[in-house]
């Protein structure tokens, strides 16, 4: 049974990310960012950020009477355009691409190494030892500084056995093998199938991204590192950048939601660590 605080508590949810009652369950992702709305409210002035000029944030930096009260937005936008370059964002806020891989987020890295320190003042999620895979910081920076689906694959070097045979059938059947090595010399330089699907992975590594057939694009991204980037289904709709909706009621906090949401605070502070 409902209680009266449950159900206030999933009301206040329901506002702040615009979830119809026809929805009967909450989603897992709104409950946890719901107990993170002071991390979202950063996230969302991020996005105002990213889509204003550069003349705009040296604007707001120059009003500040003091260093301590200077917002950096400066700073912020150098990083949050090379994040929209990566990703191919416009207004308003719209992503061209979703799959990110290693050879696109060169010059996010270049800026992080450059402004470490301060991007870790301005609490974007860098964490010591990030250099040594960039890619899980540049997925958190994605989740919590402009709240968005990230998901990190490790990929595997060769494929599963499916996704081999899956690959080897294209190459035979629009005869790129032929193509490559002779009608009838194929079969003798490729005649095992561990030669067949190297000779695919050789061959799509070595070609543009944008070339690559979609049998080519879905084996290249079953075998290399990259994050998919996605909005989520319910975007928070709070973002009023003066801060007037930025605090739920949070007083009336059922006891279990209470202890879910700071298990899942927890947890996302240990991966970061």
């Amino acid at each position: 049974m409902t209680t009266a605080k449950e159900y206030e508590l999933s009301h206040k949810m329901r506002q702040e990310f615009g979830i119809p009652d026809n929805v009967v369950e909450i989603p897992d992702d709104v409950i946890e960012r719901f107990f993170k709305l002071h991390i979202l409210k950063d996230a969302y002035v991020n996005r105002e950020i990213m889509l204003m000029s550069m003349s705009e944030c040296i604007a707001i930096d120059d009003e500040a009477k003091s260093h301590a009260d200077k917002k950096h937005y400066v700073i912020k936008k150098v990083l949050l355009d090379a994040i929209r370059n990566m990703l191919g964002i416009k207004y308003p806020f719209k992503m061209g691409k979703n799959i990110i891989f290693k050879k696109d987020f060169s010059t996010v890295v270049k800026v992080i190494k450059e402004n470490e320190k301060l991007l870790k003042e301005l609490e974007f999620p860098i964490s010591a030892k990030w250099h040594k895979n960039p890619m899980l910081t540049i997925k958190k920076i994605l989740q919590w500084s402009l709240d968005l689906r990230a998901d990190y694959k490790v990929g595997t070097k060769n494929g599963t056995k499916k996704e081999q045979k899956e690959i080897v059938e294209h190459y035979k059947s629009a005869k790129i093998f032929q193509d490559a090595l002779g009608i009838g010399v194929w079969t003798k330089e490729l005649s095992s199938h561990t030669k067949r699907y190297k000779f695919c992975r050789e061959d799509i590594s070595n070609k543009p991204f944008k070339e690559l057939t979609p049998e080519q694009r879905q084996y290249y991204i079953a075998i290399t590192p990259h994050i998919e980037v996605e909005k989520w289904k319910y975007d928070w709709q709070g973002k009023n950048i003066d801060g007037e909706n930025f605090s739920p009621n949070i007083e009336v906090l059922e006891k279990k939601f209470s202890q879910q949401g700071t298990k899942l605070a927890q947890q996302d502070f240990g991966e970061q660590q």
